[in-house]
């Protein structure tokens, strides 16, 4: 049996269907546990918790049932840039401080596609948080530009551009770096989604 759409479940939920918000949150939590656990390490759990309550209290302003995958990362945006504001004031902790140095990719790949991913990892730590966050949506969550869009509350055209920005900045810091041969970004970065889903 097929799996029910998001829309069709979202216009159950908003109809009174508790078994299609639990379905909801069932199909997505994963997602949003690599969404944090890639930002915020040890404290992901509290922040899926937080962006599920969030997103159940506020079902209602979800304005098209289709876009609610984009809805429900938007709510993890918000709460991740809440706390990080909070760790940052607290005790001095940006997010990234437990970012993507935290994963670790899986034993049964190459030493030398561990090496590329390391240097990757190194040179995302680089970018700035934003463009971490829109690149990671991109490719952990598989996102498109409009659907980021309307996550970061950006406009599309902004979008594209930091994609490319984030593109051609981890480019231009892989190479200047090391002297060691030049890694294939695109390939790097899909691997590691691999490994991370897996770990």
């Amino acid at each position: 049996m097929p799996e029910q759409p998001d829309a069709e479940l979202v216009e159950a939920w908003a109809a009174g269907d508790r078994t299609a918000g639990q379905e909801l949150i069932r199909r997505h939590a994963a997602r949003l546990r690599r969404f944090f656990g890639y930002r915020a390490g040890d404290r992901a759990e509290d922040l899926v918790q937080a962006t599920l309550l969030e997103c159940i209290r506020s079902r209602d302003r979800l304005r098209d049932a289709a876009a609610f995958r984009s809805f429900l990362f938007g709510i993890a945006y918000n709460v991740l840039r809440t706390h990080a504001r909070r760790w940052q004031r607290d005790d001095g902790q940006a997010p990234i401080d437990s970012g993507v140095a935290a994963q670790s990719p899986t034993p049964s790949r190459a030493v030398a596609a561990r090496h590329d991913r390391a240097r990757l990892a190194h040179a995302l730590r680089r970018l700035p948080v934003e463009l971490q966050v829109a690149l990671q949506l991109h490719y952990w969550e598989e996102l498109t530009a409009a659907e980021i869009s309307e996550v970061l509350g950006w406009p599309l055209g902004t979008v594209k551009t930091r994609l490319r920005r984030a593109h051609r900045e981890l480019s231009e810091s892989l190479r200047s770096t090391s002297a060691q041969a030049p890694i294939d970004l695109e390939r790097t970065l899909r691997e590691w989604l691999d490994d991370v889903a897996d770990a």
